[in-house]
C-alpha cells in the first residue's frame, strides 16, 4: 500500500513539474500576451473542463492562425495545439 501512495505522489509531482518547466507552459498572462504580439491571436472562446480543473481557451487571429490553451487552477497555462486555417462554423445560441 505504501508503494501505491508513493507512485501516486510521484505522478502528481511530475505533472506539476511538467506544467511549470515545459517550453509550451508558463503564466497565462505571459502566454496570451506573447500570442497577441507575435501572431495577433486573441481569445474567442473559453470553458471549464468537466470537473473544473482546467480552463480551455481558443485564441484566433484574423489571418486564421489559432492556439488551444489549457490553464490550470494555479495560473499555469500550456499550449495544447496550434495551427492555421481556423474557420468559425456558426454561433451557439442558449436555450
Amino acid at each position: 500500500m505504501k508503494l501505491i501512495y508513493t507512485l501516486v505522489f510521484c505522478c502528481i509531482a511530475s505533472v506539476s513539474v511538467a506544467q511549470t518547466t515545459s517550453p509550451g507552459c508558463g503564466q497565462r498572462e505571459n502566454i496570451v500576451t506573447r500570442l497577441a504580439d507575435k501572431y495577433n491571436e486573441k481569445p474567442i472562446a473559453r470553458g471549464l473542463e468537466t470537473g473544473g480543473t482546467r480552463m480551455i481557451e481558443i485564441l484566433v487571429s484574423p489571418k486564421g492562425s489559432f492556439t488551444v490553451l489549457l490553464t490550470y487552477a494555479n495560473g499555469i497555462s500550456c499550449i495544447a495545439a496550434s495551427g492555421e486555417g481556423w474557420q468559425s462554423v456558426g454561433k451557439i445560441t442558449k436555450r
